[in-house]
């Protein structure tokens, strides 16, 4: 749709036909809706993982992103456009940044809270990518092109001076919230202790077993055996033991981590919790098979299986 739009448009500029013009217009409002659907995959993708800091935040992160897009779309047309957009197209496009900018501060400033309030927020604080997020984002890119923005609402006359650098600004802090998202949910997936903080309040609230569960070990050789035969079922099957493989693997950590909290440092709970890294990756890649855009990923069910083999081999649930 998108395509349609942009192919009519031009044609619309070279020839002044109105029929193109009419079609760039029309087309355009389902491309619009179609786009800002998809503005939303990247955050919706990151937070259907179990890495702490992306899941922490699984209802802001598709907002975020989404909003974050119009910002940088937005200073992108202002860019583009600086020279013949009329006065009119440039207003509107300076109050369509000024309220994506204040709904991006918005989400992202709830966004820290509610990782400060799970406790997974601690590779947000570490250097150097705390300077780059609270300098780079918070200060080029979204409080200074919203000063920028007001400030030429107030201009009697339009400045292309201040559209351009509250623009450049806008793009450079889409960039820094991108990368510093990708970059410390990377870094919050090797730290343990954001799986303890991330998982408290809900082992917290749940029922204890009634029957003595298996031996750690026991239930890891379990979920090996189960990946195992999944790689010979057919795919109208296989979904179901990674269901059930899943389920094994997530009370198998929760088991783990629950001894952890219960065990004072010692060489035991240094193997539990080299355990407890791998079977949060193993974990990872079981999720990520059954997601049901990329279907199911045979090489994922491999290396999972892999993983969770090693760590009965190097012993570290005894």
């Amino acid at each position: 749709m998108s395509g349609v739009a942009a192919a009519a448009q031009a044609l619309y500029a070279r020839t002044g036909a109105v029929a193109y013009g009419r079609v760039a217009r029309y087309v355009g409002v389902p491309a619009a809706l179609a786009g800002g659907a998809v503005t939303t995959y990247t955050g919706t993708l990151l937070a259907a993982t179990s890495t702490p800091l992306w899941a922490a935040g699984s209802r802001l992160l598709p907002a975020l992103f989404s909003v974050s897009a119009a910002t940088t779309a937005t200073a992108a047309l202002s860019l583009v456009t600086q020279r013949r957009a009329t006065s009119e197209s440039a207003t509107r496009l300076d109050n369509l940044a000024l309220m994506a900018g204040g709904a991006e501060l918005a989400l992202a400033t709830t966004l820290d809270r509610q990782c400060q309030q799970q406790g997974v927020a601690t590779p947000l604080q570490q250097q150097p990518t705390a300077t780059a997020y609270r300098i780079g984002f918070y200060g080029p890119g979204v409080l200074t092109p919203l000063l920028l923005h007001s400030i030429h609402r107030l201009m009697p006359r339009r400045s292309r001076t201040v559209s351009t650098l509250a623009s450049i600004a806008t793009l450079v802090g889409g960039y820094m919230l991108r990368s510093v998202l990708i970059s410390t949910g990377n870094a919050s997936a090797q730290r343990p202790d954001d799986y303890f903080q991330f998982i408290q309040p809900r082992t917290a609230t749940q029922p204890q077993p009634q029957q003595s569960p298996p031996a750690l070990a026991a239930q890891c050789q379990q979920a090996v055996d189960r990946l195992k035969q999944a790689l010979h079922e057919s795919p109208s099957c296989l979904g179901k033991d990674v269901d059930a493989v899943e389920q094994i693997v997530t009370r198998l950590r929760d088991r783990l981590i629950q001894r952890l909290r219960q065990t004072s440092p010692s060489p035991e709970a240094t193997r539990w919790q080299t355990a407890l890294g791998r079977i949060n990756a193993a974990l990872s890649l079981i999720v990520g098979v059954e997601y049901p855009i990329a279907g199911i990923q045979r090489s994922a069910i491999e290396q999972a299986s892999a993983t969770l083999a090693q760590v009965l081999t190097d012993g570290l649930l005894v």
